[in-house]
């Protein structure tokens, strides 16, 4: 099967988002760090959503699983449809039975989310006795069994140990170890391998590539880097200032992109295809400050394609639910 092959099925999304918003009150105004963002994700699916920082990707998954500081976070409009269930204004306790055991989460900065005054054991076994009501012996045995899965080594001694007497890698490996101990049926990994050297890094996405494929888990990649999502991700949403700009299955997306800001991305990642002495290409500019977005299009200041109206109309949606864009003027395929 194709590294990108739709391994979910037609029917019925594990998880559905509808128009979310998530804006946070600040002394510069409000900030609309999500703006009205709709995906989908089927069972067994890997989602990629990609962007520069403060698109909005990593406070968009936050709300799917109770994330969000409230204050200053608010939600104006959404709806999170978690199998069949909406989970946008549950109570903290049935969250809690939901994150970490249905939903987990691979944050991106592993040192600042373990505990660093507990053990790696008690923040592993305390999900189990918690989810799978097994004993301390029982939770530890499940515990270094998953640190086993996840390819850490010495996992028995290691299990004793304190975060900071771990590598980065090997922290890493524990949060892998937590999200996937109650064999969850979705999962959130935020920019899992950034703090991480390339071979590291390397590991990491096989394990959980491997992990997904053998569990059937539904994975939500949240990245910018899109070398991994092209060896990762069934369909990848391109995410900038709050809002989802583009939509499509991984292999057309990197064939024929239809957003500039898409086309952007792409041509600022070397390829080892391109012409002996061809420079790389940055997108001009910076993204717009979320308590003051533009008019029109939010990409209209950066975009050579600009015409008056982008400036004045953010653009409808153009295309179906296979490939949509938010472009007047969207690329053409074939064009570079």
């Amino acid at each position: 099967m194709s590294a990108h092959a739709n391994t979910g099925g037609a029917g019925e999304p594990l998880l559905r988002v509808d128009d979310l918003a998530v804006h946070f009150e600040t002394d510069e105004g409000v900030v609309k760090a999500v703006d009205g963002v709709s995906f989908e994700v089927q069972r067994g699916e890997v989602l990629g959503i990609v962007g520069e920082s403060g698109s909005g990707k990593s406070v968009a998954n936050q709300a799917i699983v109770g994330l969000v500081p409230r204050p200053p976070g608010f939600y104006p409009r959404g709806r999170i449809h978690f199998d069949g269930q909406q989970v946008l204004g549950l109570s903290e306790r049935k969250l809690r039975d939901i994150r970490g055991n249905r939903i987990a989460m691979i944050f991106q900065d592993p040192m600042t989310s373990l505990n660093p005054y507990l053990k790696v054991e008690r923040q592993l076994t305390e999900l189990l006795e918690r989810h799978r009501n097994l004993d301390r012996r029982k939770a530890r045995t499940g515990a270094i069994d998953m640190l086993v899965q996840v390819g850490m080594p010495e996992a028995e001694r290691r299990v004793d140990a304190y975060p900071h007497e771990l590598s980065g890698g090997m922290r890493q490996r524990v949060m892998i170890a937590m999200a996937l101990l109650c064999e969850p049926e979705l999962l959130i990994a935020d920019e899992p391998t950034t703090a991480l050297d390339v071979t590291i890094q390397a590991q990491v996405l096989d394990l959980i590539r491997d992990l997904q494929a053998r569990l059937g888990t539904s994975v939500i990649l949240i990245t910018h880097d899109l070398g991994v999502v092209a060896g990762m991700a069934h369909r990848v949403a391109v995410m900038y200032a709050g809002r989802i700009v583009e939509q499509a299955d991984t292999d057309t997306l990197f064939a024929a992109p239809r957003h500039p800001y898409t086309g952007g991305l792409l041509r600022s990642v070397p390829r080892i295809d391109s012409e002996p002495g061809r420079a790389i290409e940055a997108i001009k500019g910076l993204p717009p400050n979320p308590a003051a977005l533009p008019a029109g299009c939010f990409f209209s200041p950066r975009c050579g394609r600009a015409s008056e109206r982008c400036g004045q109309v953010y653009p409808d949606r153009d295309g179906d639910a296979g490939h949509y864009v938010h472009c007047h003027h969207p690329l053409s395929e074939g064009e570079p």
